[in-house]
């Protein structure tokens, strides 16, 4: 998650300053209640994203395009302010 999380703020660093950024992120975590921000993260809410949940145990899929693609997911969720 932290590549993912790089390539995010990479990808929003095209259309926003650092400082809009941060402020983003403040925004969507004082919005957020803690268990909802863990549930967010969760293993099992990645799947197909960057998780193989089609094992027994998920196990986490470190490829660039998955990474790339947990970006996408985290971009827009930052974007909206809301954790989906």
């Amino acid at each position: 998650m932290i590549n993912a999380f790089g390539y995010a703020v990479q990808r929003l660093i095209a259309d926003h300053s650092i400082v809009d950024i941060v402020q983003m992120i403040e925004d969507l975590a004082s919005s957020s209640g803690s268990s909802e921000m863990e549930d967010f993260f969760l293993i099992s809410r990645w799947g197909g994203v960057c998780v193989n949940a089609e094992k027994e145990r998920p196990t986490i899929v470190a490829s660039v395009p998955a990474q790339k693609s947990a970006a996408e997911r985290l971009v827009s969720v930052i974007r909206n302010g809301a954790l989906e």
